[in-house]
């Protein structure tokens, strides 16, 4: 079974107590992570081999990358540099994040490995965040631009 590394939202950061007070109650980004919370990633998790006491550290668990992803999406962010930067100097990043740092890297190859996967639990996240009343699904265009 692989070992990931997993947000921390009840440390403790020292400019302004815990990541858990960075975002209000009512945010978004707190619908969204329990909503990823739901979501069964065992299929995700089982494309990861750790070897425990092994060279390098765990690896960032695929709930995490696809909630910044996901997240990140919302907001208008549309790279993964982009997200990496938020992940530093954003507080709704940070809480998501859980002071946790991805490279872009990480976050693209996540992106790359995972398309298939990441289609589902986007449905699923769309579709429930439309049931709540986040976002109106009446009208959904494609750019065909790109």
């Amino acid at each position: 079974m692989a070992t990931f590394l997993v947000p921390r939202r009840s440390a403790s950061v020292r400019w302004r107590g815990t990541l858990d007070g960075l975002v209000p109650e009512q945010h978004p980004i707190r619908f969204i992570w329990q909503v990823l919370s739901s979501i069964d990633f065992s299929v995700l998790e089982a494309g990861y081999v750790s070897v425990r006491m092994g060279a390098g550290r765990p690896p960032f668990h695929p709930r995490l990358l696809a909630a910044l992803w996901i997240y990140g999406l919302t907001q208008g962010l549309e790279t993964a540099a982009a997200i990496a930067r938020a992940c530093a100097n954003r507080d709704d990043f940070r809480w998501l994040a859980g002071g946790l740092s991805p490279s872009d890297q990480t976050l693209l190859n996540f992106l790359i490995g995972s398309e298939a996967g990441l289609a589902s639990i986007w449905i699923q996240v769309l579709r429930a965040m439309h049931q709540a009343g986040h976002i109106d699904l009446s009208a959904i265009a494609e750019d065909g631009t790109k």
